[in-house]
């Protein structure tokens, strides 16, 4: 998961994990634990993440699968 989400970080220009905290609003330890674990990660702050990172519904799939 870290891979795919790095690649989406930069499609949006977003340079670290810690800047994609601050503009999802998600804390910065909890948001590396749910790299480690998207199953820990809840559905909101999936939300969140998919309209920072403008995915699509199959990226959110891929995500959750640990696809790609």
């Amino acid at each position: 998961m870290k891979w795919k989400l790095i690649k989406f970080m930069s499609e949006q220009r977003i340079k670290s994990f810690r800047e994609l905290s601050q503009l999802t609003g998600i804390d910065y330890r909890t948001l590396l634990k749910h790299i480690e674990n998207i199953n820990q990660m809840r559905v909101y702050e999936l939300k969140t993440l998919s309209e920072v990172l403008r995915l699509t519904d199959e990226d959110v799939l891929e995500l959750l699968r640990g696809e790609g």
